[in-house]
């Protein structure tokens, strides 16, 4: 046999083979298990694609009949819904993988600025324990420097019967009543208000002090302001008329009463405006009035405030 018989044999009979049923529907249903396995188990993209060109390229080289058409075509369809699902899937896994790096992140970043938040907290604790204690330093400093500061304090003392001793029989009348004006302090004052109040009352009875209290007050904001200077350690001495009637004598003797001297001086010095008062009462005895031995009241305690604090 020639060699050219030989060719033209082999040609016929991969022709008979290619064109051949059995071959057509061998290449359907492996295409078909192919394409169903992409779908069950869907490949990277472009795996399916690929082997529709594949089965383009067959539809193109071999004659078909109208059911190997219908049956490639459904094929094509097949392995196109198969490359849509891959791609499908692998859009959907990488959405998740995404997901996860960006989860892992933010909580990479939110461990960052819980620690930055942490430390904040600690640079801020410490700020305010050094301001605080800054501020302590500067309120310690201020009232030393206030307590040094050249400063009046001025305050009523000695009361008592200007012509009256120990033992001295008290009677019904006019008696005056000296007081004592000192200034403690080591700055000069200026004295703009003061009053004397001179009462008879019950002995150590916080309710009469109060009501005296009113009484005194009464006359405080009837006094008129004045302009007298104060020079430190020098006391000035004011006497104050009052009058005793038999009903107080009575008392003394029965120690249902005492007399009691309420106080207050408004004064100004180079710090600012302040003012002192002051309650004390004479001791009551068995024996009557004791004019020389005196006590404080439950009223009139404080000896200098800044007069806004009134």
């Amino acid at each position: 046999m020639v060699p050219g018989e030989t060719l033209a044999g082999m040609e016929n009979w991969f022709r008979k083979i290619w064109e051949h049923r059995v071959t057509s529907w061998l290449l359907v249903s492996v295409g078909f298990t192919i394409a169903v396995f992409f779908i069950l188990h869907s490949p990277v993209p472009g795996v399916a694609v690929t082997l529709l060109g594949v089965v383009a390229a067959i539809m193109s080289i071999r004659p078909l009949s109208s059911v190997e058409k219908f049956l490639y075509t459904t094929l094509v369809f097949t392995l196109l819904y198969a490359e849509i699902h891959a791609i499908t899937i692998d859009r959907r896994e990488q959405l998740r993988h995404q997901l996860e790096d960006r989860t892992a992140q933010e909580q990479a970043f939110q461990s960052v600025r819980d620690k930055q938040d942490e430390d904040f907290s600690s640079t801020a604790s410490g700020l305010e324990a050094a301001i605080s204690g800054i501020k302590s330093t500067l309120v310690t400093a201020d009232k030393t420097l206030i307590q040094t500061a050249p400063h009046a304090a001025i305050r009523f003392t000695d009361f008592k019967f200007a012509e009256a001793n120990p033992g001295d029989t008290i009677h019904p009348g006019s008696f005056p009543f000296n007081t004592s004006i000192v200034n403690k302090g080591n700055d000069t004052a200026l004295v703009q208000k003061e009053l004397i109040g001179i009462y008879t009352g019950i002995p150590d009875n916080k309710a009469e002090q109060e009501r005296l209290v009113k009484l005194f007050t009464e006359e405080w904001n009837k006094k008129r302001p004045q302009s007298t200077k104060l020079f430190t350690d020098i006391p000035s001495i004011n006497t104050t008329y009052h009058e005793l009637t038999r009903e107080d004598i009575n008392g003394f003797q029965a120690s249902t009463k005492t007399i009691y001297f309420l106080t207050r001086i408004e004064y100004s010095d180079s710090s600012g405006v302040w003012y002192s008062e002051d309650c004390e009462a004479f001791q009551n005895t068995p024996e009557g009035l004791d004019v020389v031995l005196r006590h404080s009241c439950f009223v009139f305690r404080d000896s200098r405030m800044p007069v806004k604090r009134r």
